[in-house]
């Protein structure tokens, strides 16, 4: 898909070892601090290589593809992506097109 990113869309974001241990602190922080109730889990573990969906929020680079957004998380959180590439290789921390159905 040759398309433009936008601020908006929807896009597939792919964890890295360090976008993985940012949750994992992410978590352990709301976790001491009390922000968490008995209905409200930590989320789904997260391991590199994991595909997640993600929000353009801001395209800095239209032609390489350059933004920043949220990842959205199998939980109660998301994670903030700053100056993320698109590669279409699906390498960690970097976002990529959904296939078209």
């Amino acid at each position: 898909m040759n398309s433009t990113p936008t601020t908006g869309r929807t896009v597939l974001y792919v964890l890295s070892e360090t976008d993985c241990a940012a949750i994992r602190y992410q978590r352990e922080r709301r976790k001491a601090a009390g922000l968490m109730d008995a209905h409200d889990g930590l989320g789904n573990p997260v391991q590199p290589g994991d595909i997640v969906p993600a929000i353009i929020v801001r395209v800095w680079n239209e032609e390489s593809g350059l933004m920043n957004g949220q990842a959205i998380l199998d939980g109660p959180d998301s994670l903030w992506l700053m100056s993320r590439h698109r590669d279409d290789s699906k390498a960690p921390h970097t976002w990529h097109w959904p296939a078209r159905s």
